[in-house]
């Protein structure tokens, strides 16, 4: 029997319950369903599909179909083939009332095997080979079976699950209509069409939820080898209207959002969500005063402590006019409080004991409250941040009018809508005026007039915030009323094409695309930089350019800074520059931070010899008795031509005596490869004195050469080696 195969596939679809949409008799029910329970499986009947529509959703349902000739059988609806089902079909070819099913349907095929059964030792047929085939269906092209795998009596055998999936990720140019609203586009602020006004990458501030959806939905096309299909539509997140693009949605008339939208209780039951992109958020704007602008030094003490400290002063200066025992003191014992109290030195004090106790308590109630003042009024200058309401209901009590971007879901879900949001409804009941929707370039002149909070999603705001002054921006607070919140890519609910636009947003995601397209759209808001110093941070090479400019830069009002340059001089050295030769700077170093005092710039060192190597180089010993073999050095074009001097004989005469000819015949030697007669060199070996007459002998073998590494690359400041003398 097939029951081992089907058994097999269901558990590798992790599905433990399964319906047989089959018109058989009870008795043959009761035996398939043993069978079944044999392998952990619970099996439902029925003749009628429609049972299908009373399953539960969110758990995977297996569906097995032994087709006949039943009527019942034949009313399939192609919601039925949705990914949630996992089919199996047993039969030779696939019925005709099958051909209309989804693109995401997971329908296999097992085709009844033909002579390839065998008989156990009980008597019981057994099947040994099954074929299972994919069923895949394209819009376009219609219903087609591809080899999948097969089963044995080992068990199940996969030959082809990648394929499988290569083939439902490849939809053949089939087009995706992409709904997309408006928004703020139009033909007199843009020269262009809408698909080139969505795309242009020169504008990203301007409708970033729109583009950020969109781009995301010509990836998703381009993975899946789709065609997009652009769908404006006058409308966002609303339903008022047909041209709306939730509605284009939720009926089916496109496949993908170009606008992004956040989850809500109302549209979960009406979108799937395909791919989280942009972080959205919105609220008010406005100028707030610094709270140490305002009567910040009331702050530290409440209005009850300030009235106790005004009653003691009383008392205590009536007490010391009281105390006191001479007519001066008297006459200064108010003021002597006032000084005391203030931390003023008061020089008063009193004769009396009296007197000096009220003084003591005078001094210690002064030193406790200065001291409590002082901590503190600077801890809260410290802490001191942007005044101004932080919550839309003091906003509403605030002395700040308001206005907002117009914008169909700002209109539609907050302002123009009685909503559940308590604080939100007292605010619009308060501040909320006729000429309320303004261009978001009138709303940030309002913005700057300091007396209206502009409503508007902050990454398009913040671009407009350029002209605006350092102080300004460290005045600029913000109210939420959404506060930042990820928006998705939405389709369809329960759509055909969900889970390849799944699988495709998170290989986005994956890859890093999606973060790359959020970067680009995204805008940091103006810096606040009135507490920094006065010039800009810059990187640590800017730095150190910037201040080797100024530490040369001459000082004012004096002559100009030497500035050497190569001269032509009676040296031969070609390294050798005249430090007394002076040019004007032809670079202009700006105003430096400071004028550093006026300096010399460091002599050129003169080395020994005309030639300076880079590096200490290897000796060529292939001839025992040349010169050392040095690499050609760099020299500069205006270096004369290098002369050496004329190499003394091999042998020096002295102590020996000169020959008595005037002119001493040539040496000859025997054992002299070579064709040259040997010449000076520093690598000259020591020998004993010669004899009177040149014998035979053999050259020592030549010893390794030894060199210290070079522990300075700039050859141009350090003295050359020695020559070796071996």
């Amino acid at each position: 029997m097939l029951v081992q195969a089907i058994a097999a596939l269901f558990k590798y679809k992790v599905v433990a319950n399964i319906i047989i949409l089959a018109c058989w008799s009870s008795s043959d029910r009761v035996n398939l369903n043993k069978e079944f329970r044999k392998y952990g499986l619970h099996v439902t009947f029925s003749c009628d599909p429609s049972i299908l529509e009373f399953s539960s959703h969110p758990y995977l349902q297996g569906v097995l179909l032994i087709p006949s000739d039943n009527h019942y059988l034949q009313k399939m609806k192609p919601e039925y083939f949705g990914n949630w089902y996992k089919w199996i079909i047993v039969g030779q070819e696939l019925p005709d009332y099958v051909n209309n099913i989804r693109y995401d349907a997971d329908v296999f095929l097992i085709r009844t095997p033909n002579n390839s059964t065998w008989i156990g030792a009980d008597g019981k047929e057994f099947v040994k080979d099954v074929s299972i085939y994919d069923v895949y269906f394209h819009p376009g092209e219609g219903v087609s079976s591809h080899p999948w795998g097969s089963w044995t009596v080992e068990g199940l055998q996969i030959l082809y699950e990648k394929e499988r999936i290569q083939r439902r990720r490849n939809l053949k140019r089939y087009p995706l209509r992409i709904a997309t609203p408006i928004g703020s586009y139009s033909e007199d602020t843009y020269n262009g069409t809408f698909h080139k006004y969505i795309t242009d990458i020169k504008i990203p501030e301007r409708d970033s939820g729109i583009r950020s959806s969109y781009n995301s939905c010509l990836l998703i096309s381009e993975i899946l080898n789709a065609t997009d299909v652009l769908v404006p539509t006058m409308l966002w997140s609303t339903e008022i209207n047909n041209s709306s693009m939730m509605l284009e949605l939720r009926l089916g008339a496109s496949e993908l959002s170009g606008g992004v939208l956040r989850m809500t209780n109302e549209r979960i039951v009406k979108l799937d969500y395909v791919m989280c992109i942009w972080p959205f958020s919105v609220g008010f704007t406005y100028l707030a005063e610094r709270e140490s602008n305002n009567n910040m030094f009331l702050e530290p003490f409440t209005p009850k402590v300030w009235f106790c400290c005004l009653g003691l002063f009383v008392i205590l200066a009536l007490a010391q006019r009281a105390t006191a025992k001479t007519k001066h003191e008297k006459d200064g014992a108010y003021i002597a409080v006032l000084a005391t109290t203030l931390q003023q030195d008061a020089s008063a004090v009193p004769a009396g004991i009296s007197g000096r106790w009220t003084f003591l308590v005078l001094s210690v109630f002064s030193i406790l409250i200065h001291g409590y003042y002082t901590s503190a009024i600077v801890s809260a200058l410290m802490n001191a941040g942007r005044g101004g309401p932080n919550s839309l209901r003091a906003l509403g009590d605030s002395k700040y009018s308001i206005a907002s971007e117009e914008y169909d879901y700002m209109k539609y879900t907050m302002f123009d809508v009685e909503t559940n949001w308590d604080d939100l409804e007292y605010l619009k009941k308060k501040k909320l005026t006729s000429n309320f929707y303004q261009d978001i370039k009138v709303g940030v002149q309002l913005i700057r007039t300091g007396s209206t909070a502009f409503h508007s999603e902050y990454n398009q705001l913040y671009p407009h915030l350029k002209s605006f002054t350092d102080d300004e921006l460290c005045k600029l607070q913000s109210v939420d009323t959404i506060p930042e919140i990820n928006s998705w890519v939405t389709t369809m609910k329960r759509g055909q094409w969900t889970p390849a636009f799944r699988k495709a947003g998170a290989w986005l995601h994956e890859v890093g695309l999606a973060k790359r397209l959020v970067n680009h759209l995204r805008i940091k808001p103006p810096p606040c930089r009135a507490a920094l110093l006065a010039e800009r941070i810059s990187s640590l090479n800017d730095r150190m350019a910037h201040m080797l400019n100024s530490f040369y830069t001459p000082m004012p009002n004096s002559p100009p800074m030497p500035v050497p340059i190569p001269v032509a001089t009676d040296y031969p050295n070609p390294f050798d520059v005249n430090p007394y030769q002076y040019a004007q700077p032809s670079i202009q170093y700006g105003s430096p931070a400071f004028y550093s005092p006026q300096m010399f710039p460091k002599p050129a060192m003169k080395p020994y010899y005309n030639a300076q190597p880079k590096e200490y180089p290897s000796m060529n010993w292939g001839n025992f008795y040349d010169y050392p073999m040095y690499p050609d050095f760099e020299r500069p074009q205006f270096s004369p031509p290098m002369t050496y001097p004329t190499p003394p004989p091999p042998y020096s005469p002295a102590p020996y005596t000169p020959p008595c000819t005037p002119s001493p015949p040539i040496p000859s030697y025997p054992s002299w490869e070579y064709s040259v007669t040997p010449e000076y060199s520093y690598s000259y070996p020591t020998y004993p004195p010669p004899p009177s007459q040149f014998t035979q002998y053999t050259l020592p073998s030549p010893p390794q050469p030894s060199y210290p590494s070079p522990l300075y690359h700039r050859y141009a400041e350090i003295a050359p080696p020695t020559p070796y003398i071996y």
